[in-house]
């Protein structure tokens, strides 16, 4: 493995592991029904899923489709999408002060949903060992690029993307 594949790797391990941190949290927060804690840690979670998502769908994904085909980059942007919308279900049940026993369990199914994804994207770095150094070098460039814009992941694909965040099922 090269030095940057390496150095790539080193930086989805730690985002990956702080977003399984935070979610973990936000899990608890649902499972004790605690909602004055959820708007704060739902925040950290955006703030740290909008420079890794825009990293991957502007950078990532297309240096991937050169290696691995047009099929798997579908298939993670087709997650990433459903992850949006459940991003915005979430920040919708943050604005209530109480939860049904219902909306527990929605929020939680949710949440799963966003750890399993995220231990999903583990494997990519597999991938990145295949592309040219340079390439790899310009992902971690746009890494840095987009966490000094700091554009929460809603924000990011409102504002960026234009995506209109459809509901969650």
């Amino acid at each position: 493995m090269s030095e940057l594949a390496s150095e790539f790797e080193a930086m989805v391990r730690e985002e990956h592991q702080q977003m399984r941190g935070v979610l973990r949290e936000l899990a608890d927060a649902f499972w004790w029904r605690v909602p004055e804690y959820f708007p704060s840690i739902l925040r950290r979670v955006a703030a740290i899923t909008g420079p890794h998502f825009r990293c991957e769908e502007e950078v990532l994904y297309p240096a991937l489709e050169k290696v691995g085909g047009i099929q798997p980059v579908t298939e993670l942007l087709a997650n990433h999408n459903q992850l949006k919308s459940s991003a915005e279900r979430l920040a919708e049940l943050a604005k209530k002060e109480v939860w049904s026993d219902e909306e527990v369990g929605v929020g939680i199914e949710l949440i799963h949903g966003l750890l399993q994804h995220v231990n999903d994207c583990d494997g990519l770095v597999a991938m990145v060992e295949r592309l040219p150094d340079e390439t790899v070098r310009n992902i971690l460039d746009a890494h840095k690029r987009f966490n000094k814009a700091s554009l929460d992941l809603l924000r990011w694909a409102q504002e960026v993307k234009k995506l209109p965040i459809p509901a969650a099922n």
